[in-house]
């Protein structure tokens, strides 16, 4: 049974370690999804703060886009006031060729053709402003196609909403997918891992970019100085110099425009930064549109260059036109003063009036080359509205991937929440076990303590058993020594009493005694070993000699001296006999308990059966109450004893007695202590049972 609760309980500290191997890897994959979890959190707040940093872009660029609108409106009004200042001057030049065509036919014809590539100049201007007309239209359209698509994005971002709803309600059933789930996270860290070290890289192609960009803007605050001055000297010229700083007005305000454009693409810079460390799906297309958004701001700075450099062309080109309007002016004056005094002298002054001529047509060709200028200055102006309009155009995309992205923020918040309630489940759940944990390992010490003890105490057993059995076979060795002993001196005493008889002629009364000192002596010999019961046996056999001669009185005391030795000799054997027995008795009654309790142990079937259980409850209280359960294994050692011994003696007796029978040696003294051995050997037995 010890062996068996050893085993159990090995059993039970094996499957303990088991479950605090299971327990511990738990505590570690806990503690690691809950940093997991820290990181998620971490992450989660970063998240809103962009998406909040983003709300303020997506204002702040909507604000920008209406910005755009009303300059395109401005730009509109200043197209229209242009080009009504043209027709006054076309007015003003028609009546200036009126008056030239009343001096002379050429001056008319000349006139004529002026008018005719004005004509066509205006001409010219309008259609440019229809084609400005058509691509505000176009703009407009694109921006009520982008508000449908924004319209479309709230519905789907509605639509989402309410799949996480029913996500939410589906959350219950997918608490058994947390393991792979959490496996996904720990995957999903490594990859941000992988996108931080790839955002360290691009924050430092950015910071490089962002020192290029804060030199170009000092750059451009110097010439932004410089242009300062010039406008207040530009403001003091003449009204066609001020309809000209309306057209280099704008320029300035398609440089703050694109001033302002670079700071959009720094703001979405950072918003590709945001995105790139949050989402890895969109990591290839914010690459994409960070290259675009590069080759963007390389073309825009090219086209920033090429705008400066057509704004140095134009100042040239107003200070060019300035000394030539008061050239013309002058010339003009000249040629006014000299018409009228030409108009009444024309015969006379044809010579001078085609010289004339032919300097205005030279002024003409001038004129029609800054017009050329003039019209690629605003072609190129055209390109740069086309190229902002596809910014814009490409500013709404990303603000429309930025509501995604924003959506996408939402649902990973709310699966935060989620597994950051599940994680307080299990961590509740580790709690209890924990607890238990420690509960079992209580019970396990408490155990192991009990089963050392058991173990201690079946070593100590097995070691007095150990010294038992050898004191036991010492003590069977010196007792068949002194049994050995005793038949030798029993035969001596028999062989004398043989050589006393012969010697001695015995009476019937001396013959009675003799008898009954050999009944006396086989009644005595019961609790003696067969040997020696055999010797006597031979003795108490022997018939008597009868003597030839007559007895004298020396041959008696020779007989009774023998008589007396041999009785001196029997009492000591005796006494040593029973001193033996009595301790191989207390040895093998101990012996005797050990292997039974030994021996319910070992054999499961008495130990599983009713009465083997019976006997094991109660060798356990014998052993807790050591010294009443020794002496109740004494008498019942003695018991057994003494039936066996009582048992032994019986049969001895009858079978001296059938010899005794066959020989005719029978006496009644005999016939009546064998009766008394039998009724002494039922008393024992009735007694025992």
């Amino acid at each position: 049974i010890l062996r068996e609760v050893r085993t159990n309980l090995e059993t039970e500290v094996a499957a303990s370690r088991e479950q605090i191997t299971e327990l511990s890897k738990r505590l570690q994959e806990t503690n690691a999804m809950l940093k997991n979890q820290e990181n998620v959190v971490i992450d989660c707040s970063k998240l809103t703060e962009a998406n909040a940093q983003m709300e303020q872009q997506l204002i702040h660029n909507r604000n920008y886009i209406e910005k755009l609108e009303t300059d395109m409106k401005k730009l509109k009004e200043s197209s229209s006031a242009a080009l009504s200042d043209l027709k006054i001057e076309l007015e003003s030049k028609n009546a200036y060729i009126t008056r030239l065509e009343e001096g002379s036919e050429a001056s008319n014809e000349f006139l004529q053709e002026e008018n005719s590539k004005l004509n066509k100049k205006i001409a010219n201007l309008i259609h440019q402003t229809h084609t400005l007309d058509e691509q505000l239209e176009r703009a407009q359209l694109d921006n009520e196609m982008k508000d449908k698509k924004l319209c479309e994005l709230v519905f789907e971002s509605n639509s989402q909403k309410e799949e996480f709803k029913a996500f939410k309600l589906r959350a219950d059933e997918e608490r058994t997918k947390l393991e792979d789930e959490l496996k996904t996270l720990v995957d999903c860290n490594r990859k941000i891992e992988m996108d931080t070290e790839i955002k360290a890289d691009l924050e430092k192609q950015l910071n490089v970019l962002t020192e290029k960009l804060k030199s170009l803007e000092l750059e451009l605050q110097m010439k932004k100085d410089s242009e300062e001055l010039l406008g207040l000297e530009i403001h003091s010229l003449n009204e066609a110099k001020g309809k000209l700083e309306k057209m280099v007005s704008e320029s300035y305000e398609n440089v703050k425009l694109a001033q302002e454009k670079d700071e959009a693409i720094e703001n979405w810079r950072s918003k590709c930064k945001s995105l790139e460390e949050k989402f890895q799906q969109e990591k290839k297309t914010a690459e994409n549109e960070l290259d675009a958004l590069r080759n963007s701001l390389n073309e825009f700075q090219i086209n920033r260059d090429l705008n400066r450099e057509t704004v140095l062309e134009l100042k040239k080109q107003l200070e060019e036109k300035e000394d030539e309007l008061f050239k013309l002016n002058e010339t003009y004056l000249v040629k006014l003063a000299s018409a009228e005094t030409d108009v009444a002298n024309v015969n006379a002054a044809n010579a001078s009036l085609a010289k004339k001529i032919e300097e205005l047509e030279n002024a003409i060709v001038e004129s029609e080359s800054k017009a050329q200028r003039f019209e690629e200055s605003l072609s190129k102006q055209q390109q740069q509205t086309r190229e902002i309009e596809e910014e814009n155009r490409k500013l709404k995309n990303e603000i429309a991937l930025s509501e995604m992205s924003s959506n996408q923020v939402d649902a990973l918040v709310a699966r935060n929440k989620e597994y950051v309630a599940r994680l307080d489940e299990e961590e509740e759940k580790i709690l209890n076990l924990q607890s238990e944990n420690d509960e079992l390992r209580r019970s396990l010490e408490l155990k192991h303590a009990e089963s050392s003890g058991y173990n201690s105490e079946i070593q100590r057993l097995n070691n007095a058993l150990q010294a038992e059995i050898a004191k036991s076979e010492k003590a069977a060795k010196d007792n068949t020594q002194i049994a050995n002993s005793y038949t030798q001196l029993q035969c001596q005493i028999q062989h004398k009493g043989k050589s006393a008889g012969r010697i001695t002629h015995p009476t019937s009364k001396t013959a009675d005694g003799a008898q009954g000192e050999i009944g006396g002596r086989a009644f005595q010999s019961r609790g003696q070993p067969p040997e020696a019961k055999r010797c006597h046996n031979e003795s108490s056999s022997c018939p008597p000699s009868v003597p030839t001669s007559k007895a004298t009185n020396t041959n008696q005391r020779v007989v009774q001296e023998l008589k007396t030795k041999l009785a001196a000799e029997e009492g000591k054997v005796k006494a040593a006999y029973t001193n033996v027995e009595g301790k191989v008795d207390r040895k093998t009654t101990s012996i005797l308990v050990l292997k039974l309790f030994l021996g319910l142990y070992l054999d499961e079937r008495l130990r599983k059966s009713f009465i083997g259980q019976k006997c094991w409850r109660m060798s356990w209280t014998l052993i807790a109450m050591q010294g009443a359960a020794i002496c109740l294994v004494v008498v019942l050692s003695l018991c057994t004893t003494s039936t066996k011994c009582a048992s032994m003696a019986h049969h001895h007796t009858h079978q001296t007695n059938k010899e005794r029978v066959e020989d005719g040696g029978f006496a009644p003294r005999d016939h009546e202590h064998m009766k008394s051995g039998e009724h002494h050997s039922e008393f024992d037995h009735e007694a025992i049972l």
